[in-house]
Order: structure tokens, then sequence, then C-alpha cells
């Protein structure tokens, strides 16, 4: 039963002739799409048009046109390079796929980068077909990718408090992580508290751009499921953060957090006017946290 088995898969791979043979496909339509990122930054529309199969069509999605054919392809590609005397192209292939051995699907991003213009970016699907041993592309369809809006210019100058961080005495120690999220619009910080080597808390803030007040504002979210939020402002060289708390038990606190950096390897934090539904509560001695 096993020899049968065996010499049925050997002989649905020889009649397909597609399994042993995709690695090796991916391989040259990856190489395709090189030579032509290679060929538009050479800035040669024969060169482009010679990728192409001969029922080859590009889809414009700005304009709704579309080039078909060879001749028409290398037409498009010289007068945009007549219209943009500058710039390179990125092709980046996230993913291959073959729906027969002798046609592919290509899917990735591009990237243009001019010198008067600003980097636009469009996600691709390309179709490509194999002719006499050789990738041809048969379409290709982009969109445009709108830029994310980033308020990192409003940031910046909390931009310090990225990095691990920690406080810590022979009782205590509490860490920080603070990252920048993927578009730079907010930072976001994740902190757990120890005593004694055991876990006590942790949680998280989020520091972001409110373009409404035009400040700094910040969110926090605990284990205990505490939460709270409120505006930065800057003085001298310290930030203040106003936080009003909710706690677990649904009773309200508030506090002013003041961060003052010393050098790139470490600041000073206090907690001062702290109360929990008025009932003033003692300042925090300032600390110094350093950076791990």
């Amino acid at each position: 039963m096993l020899r049968h088995a065996f010499f049925s898969i050997i002989l649905a791979a020889a009649l397909t002739g597609f399994g042993n043979e995709k690695p090796q496909n991916e391989s040259a339509v990856r190489e395709a799409a090189k030579a032509l990122m290679e060929a538009y930054n050479q800035r040669q529309p024969e060169k482009i048009g010679a990728l192409w199969a001969e029922d080859g069509v590009i889809f414009h999605p700005l304009t709704g046109e579309t080039s078909t054919g060879r001749e028409e392809i290398i037409e498009y590609y010289k007068n945009r390079f007549a219209k943009h005397r500058n710039g390179k192209v990125d092709i980046t292939v996230t993913s291959v796929e073959f729906d027969e051995p002798n046609q592919a699907a290509l899917k990735g991003l591009i990237k243009i980068f001019s010198s008067n213009r600003p980097l636009t970016q469009s996600a691709f699907k390309a179709q490509l077909v194999s002719e006499n041993g050789k990738w041809l592309f048969r379409k290709i369809t982009d969109i445009v990718l709108e830029p994310a809006p980033s308020h990192f210019n409003n940031l910046q100058n909390v931009d310090w408090l990225v990095g691990e961080w920690v406080d810590q005495d022979e009782n205590i120690e509490i860490t920080f992580n603070c990252k920048w999220d993927k578009y730079k619009n907010f930072l976001i910080q994740n902190f757990t508290s120890k005593v004694l080597g055991q876990d006590q808390i942790e949680g998280q803030q989020i520091i972001g751009w409110d373009p409404i007040k035009e400040k700094i504002r910040s969110w926090v979210f605990d284990s205990d499921g505490g939460f709270g939020e409120g505006y930065w402002h800057n003085k001298d060289k310290s930030w203040f953060s106003h936080m009003i708390y909710t706690l677990p038990d649904g009773r309200k606190a508030s506090a002013i957090l003041i961060y003052t950096k010393i050098d790139d390897h470490s600041y000073a934090f206090t907690s001062v006017e702290r109360d929990i539904e008025g009932e003033i509560l003692p300042d925090i001695d300032p600390v110094v946290v350093q950076k791990k």
C-alpha cells in the first residue's frame, strides 16, 4: 500500500510538472519585477517594453485610462520620462502565487522617489505569463496609498522618552518601555511594577497630540482596571502632565506628573498635588529614572 502511494505521488508530480518547478519559477518571477525596476531607474522605455507581453495592459487609476499593448506601454513611459526628468522607483514584492504553471500573480508595494515631488506609494497587483521560458508582465494595476498624517513635529520635544527605563530601589522596581507607533502619531509607554520581585501592577500610557486643544495629551490604563487622562505643558526643562483618574472602585483622583530630562540617559520624575475625592495626599519625592 505504501509503495503504491509513493509511486502515485511521483506520478502526480511528473504529470503536473509544477511541484518541483514552483520555487524556481517564483525566483524567476521576482527577477522579472527586479528587471522592471532597474529598467525604470535606467529610464529606458524600450527595455521596459521588452518585459511586457504583446497583449500587456497597464491601468492608470488616477486618469482611468489604460496603455494596451507593448507599443503603447513604451510610448507611455517615453512621455512619463519626458515630463518627469528625475525620479527612482523601488518595487517590493510581498507575495507570489501561481494559478497555473505558466501564470503568476504578484502583489507588493511601489515607491516613487523624486527630488521635486513628495514620495508616493502604491499597492500593486501584477499578472505575468511565461512565454518561451521568459516571464513577461501581462497586466499591472496599482492603487495610490494616501500618506498617513503624522503629529511627530508636535511630539518631538518628548521624543527623549523613547527607550527602556527603570526606577528601582531595594524593594520596588518600575520599568518603562516607550516607543513610537507606526506613523509617529503616538508614543506608547508600557510599564510594570514589582514589589520584592513580585508583580504588582502593569499598564500602558499613550501620549499623543490633540489637534483641537493644540496640546499634548495622554491616556493611562492599568491592570487593576483604573484609567486616566490629562494634558501636558512645558515649563523650563520640565513637562507637567495634569492627570484626572478614575480608580478601580469608581473614586476620582488627580495628580500632576512632572518629567524633567537630566541627560540622554536619565530623567527626574515626581508627582505633586495628589488627591483622592478631595482628600490631599503627600507628594512623591523626586526619583531619577535611568535608561537601560
